[in-house]
């Protein structure tokens, strides 16, 4: 299981917390991606929702945009002309990380039995 928060300004955090299986999964997608340009992942929240995780190397972030949650009327400089899901690759990274969506992966471990 693997949570991620992300900085909503420049006084918040942002921090990765898995488990030692998600740690490894994501470690190897973004090994993928250093030496391919391209990785994904297919991880679970705590609440056994899955959800596949795309990882793109772009070699020129400065066109690249994000949004912030809540934006409405977003303003960009003349610069951000690239969404996320607009860089190039993303598809195939998403691709691979829906790939192993497909893969028998249990949602949760057998409950142990108390004794």
């Amino acid at each position: 299981m693997l949570h991620m928060i992300s900085p909503g300004r420049y006084d918040d955090v942002a921090a990765i917390v898995g488990d030692v299986e998600a740690l490894l999964k994501l470690r190897n997608a973004l090994d993928d991606a250093i030496l391919t340009g391209t990785g994904g992942t297919f991880l679970f929240q705590s609440d056994g929702e899955g959800y596949s995780f795309a990882i793109v190397r772009v070699e020129d972030m400065y066109p690249v945009h994000t949004t912030y949650a809540g934006e409405i009327n977003p303003v960009r400089s003349g610069r951000e002309t690239v969404s996320l899901r607009g860089v190039p690759n993303f598809l195939q990274a998403l691709c691979k990380a829906a790939l192993l969506s497909a893969l028998p992966i249990p949602r949760f471990l057998e409950p142990k039995q108390s004794t």
